[in-house]
């Protein structure tokens, strides 16, 4: 197997995370975006540019041979989407999707949102993961995790938290294996009808214990 590189994220891997970014989650972004996968690519690579940097400051990349190949995002639970660069982004939104376009996209983001709990302020909270169709199943997204995870207990978080829709099972199995416990399942109709997921579940890992 290829060496696998886990590395903090810069500004130079814009465009690499907003293809990734859309080949993980299209059907999160979709419902918002369209399904247009060049300009969503760009769109979001535009968004991770938006900020100074901000995004980019809580991503790890894993990148081999030069080329990105997956990435994780992790931020305390202090944080949320507070740091998220509002006004950068919804210059990005609107470049790429018109006003009225752009305003559905903020409703539709928005609304994904309704009905997760904010977890303690002292946990770490894993936003997203994802990594690049052709290299799955090759221990990308656990050596992703197992950074991630080892940068929350050297900062001396109390737990790690993230949520993995219903019918997920390959990514639920990855998180059980690494000791992540289910603390929340919720039933969603307005995710079931955004994207076609039937719910979620959060789940915890305890580094205190």
């Amino acid at each position: 197997m290829d060496a696998i590189h886990i590395r903090p994220a810069t500004m130079a891997d814009a465009a690499a995370l907003g293809r990734l970014w859309w080949l993980a989650f299209p059907d999160k972004f979709g419902p918002a975006l369209g399904n247009d996968p060049m300009r969503n690519a760009a769109l979001l690579a535009d968004l991770h540019r938006a900020g100074d940097g901000r995004l980019a400051s809580a991503t790890l990349v894993a990148e081999t041979e030069g080329q990105v190949i997956g990435f994780l995002m992790l931020h305390p639970g202090r944080q949320g989407f507070g740091e998220f660069p509002l006004a950068e982004g919804w210059l990005a939104l609107r470049r790429h999707l018109g006003i009225l376009r752009g305003l559905r996209a903020v409703l539709i983001l928005a609304l994904l949102e309704i009905g997760h709990p904010r977890p303690p302020r002292d946990y770490v909270v894993i936003e997203m993961i994802g990594v690049d169709p052709a290299w799955r199943n090759r221990k990308v997204g656990r050596a992703l995790m197992k950074t991630g995870i080892a940068q929350a207990r050297a900062a001396g978080a109390p737990a790690v938290t993230l949520e993995v829709v219903w019918g997920n099972d390959h990514a639920r199995r990855l998180y059980e294996r690494l000791g992540f416990g289910a603390t929340i399942e919720r039933r969603s109709r307005l995710l079931e009808w955004l994207c076609g997921h039937r719910g979620w579940t959060r789940m915890v890992l305890r580094l205190d214990a």
